[in-house]
């Protein structure tokens, strides 16, 4: 018979999640982690082996209830202009939500943290490419006026991130 599984892993995402909505990924301690999610610190490394590894962790399942959200909105046989605004709406919505992180993580970008940099680079685009499609949708149906769809994006998201 196998082990049960005990969901410490969770426990510990969840804490790591909450922790770093209020403080950015440098504010709390592995300690801290398991403290509050009342893990044995042993199981931290059991399942993570280091802050780093739990810090990408934590920022994949913060992205991804985002990108949950965003697919919701979005209604492949809808309009794509409903369809871009629901995506900005849910971009807005996370980045209220997560404004301390985000700060945390645009200052370790502006630092040059590598680490930061290709974990940004290879996870946090999809949101992006979704925008993309939707605003080229747009275009093609005579939605959007202007030019590229990237043009309004770069128009876009400044506005949404400040």
């Amino acid at each position: 018979m196998g082990r049960v599984p005990s969901g410490n892993d969770e426990k510990m995402l969840k804490a790591g999640v909450a922790l770093a909505k209020a403080r950015g990924l440098n504010g709390y301690t592995v300690r801290e982690v398991c403290a509050r999610s009342k893990v044995n610190l042993g199981m931290f490394h059991y399942y993570f082996g280091s802050k780093d590894n739990f810090d990408r962790a934590v920022l994949k399942k913060i992205y991804s209830v985002m990108m949950e959200r965003i697919n919701i909105s979005i209604s492949p046989s809808g309009a794509p202009r409903e369809n871009v605004r629901g995506v900005l709406v849910k971009i807005l919505e996370f980045v209220k939500e997560n404004r301390v992180l985000l700060s945390s993580l645009g200052g370790d970008v502006l630092s040059g943290n590598r680490k930061t940099l290709k974990f940004i680079a290879d996870n946090f685009t999809k949101h992006v490419e979704i925008l993309y499609g939707e605003l080229k949708r747009a275009k093609a149906r005579g939605e959007l006026k202007g030019g590229d769809p990237c043009d309004a994006i770069l128009f876009l998201m400044p506005s949404i991130v400040l």
